[in-house]
């Protein structure tokens, strides 16, 4: 006994968000292709310049000595209050 596809008054046939996996089997065997936009639409990168990149790796070596000082300090503080405030 077959099950009957159900139909839905709104449904209009469109795929909203295809779940194929490229090297799995589908259900129904058919081959969703999603539709791109044309080449002219694609916005342009332009590539970075020196000053640029020195200032991108300026900041991001900023941030991780930030982070790295703001953990260091929780961890030392959270170990005096262990030594010096709980196991008294």
């Amino acid at each position: 006994m077959k099950k009957e596809k159900r139909s839905y008054k709104d449904d209009d046939g469109r795929i909203i968000c295809s779940m194929d996996v490229e090297g799995m089997r589908t259900r129904t065997g058919q081959v969703y292709r999603q539709k791109t936009l044309p080449s002219d639409s694609s916005p342009t990168v332009e590539p970075l310049t020196r000053s640029q990149i020195k200032h991108f790796i300026s900041h991001a070596l900023l941030a991780v000595l930030v982070l790295g000082t703001v953990f260091s300090v929780t961890w030392i503080v959270f170990t005096l209050f262990l030594t010096k405030v709980l196991f008294r």
